[in-house]
């Protein structure tokens, strides 16, 4: 990933922090009644949101989001730098919680042997999840992936070399999906 000017945590207590320019961080802080914005391209390890979170440029994310505050991203890539990545959204099954935590485009490709987990509810305009044909990503969690748009039907939008164990894999609300090279089982709009 991008090289910017290096950080190590920011807390926003209070008020609004507006970012210009691009940062890597190890930990982002936003307090309750806090908000943080930018546009341009930041690098974190770990994200803790109970405020107001919004970038409207590329989020990459190496260890986790953990997001009970209002969260909103552009592009989000998810690149582990050790074996598992979770993203946390706010607890609740609904689509109004899930858009609480709104990525428009998630992207965690050619992470093979990894752990995606994904915790309570998020929404997701379009998403891209793949491993490798002899070391598959493993999607785990006890949450719901409300998905916005169709997958499969552009290159961006895909789910190919995913290990999905049915007893512990997030909800995925969509009634289209396909999943390549994947072992999954599904029942009505759901993928289990």
């Amino acid at each position: 990933y991008p090289e910017f000017s290096k950080f190590g945590t920011i807390e926003v207590a209070s008020g609004t922090f507006n970012l210009n320019y691009p940062l890597t961080l190890t930990q982002l802080n936003i307090a309750f009644g806090a908000s943080f914005s930018t546009s341009n391209e930041l690098v974190i390890s770990s994200i803790e949101n109970n405020g107001d979170f919004s970038i409207t440029s590329d989020l990459l994310i190496t260890k986790s989001l953990t997001n009970s505050g209002i969260f909103q991203a552009e592009k989000v890539y998810l690149e582990p730098v050790e074996n598992e990545i979770t993203i946390t959204g706010q607890s609740g099954d609904s689509s109004e919680i899930a858009n609480k935590t709104k990525i428009s485009e998630l992207y965690c490709i050619n992470q093979a042997g990894k752990n995606l987990v994904i915790n309570n509810a998020i929404s997701v305009g379009k998403i891209a999840l793949s491993g490798s044909s002899d070391n598959r990503l493993s999607i785990i969690g006890n949450g719901i992936i409300y998905l916005e748009t169709e997958c499969g039907d552009d290159e961006n939008d895909i789910a190919q070399y995913l290990n999905l164990d049915e007893s512990s894999l997030p909800k995925i609300e969509n009634q289209y999906i396909t999943v390549s090279d994947g072992q999954f089982s599904s029942e009505n709009n759901d993928i289990f």
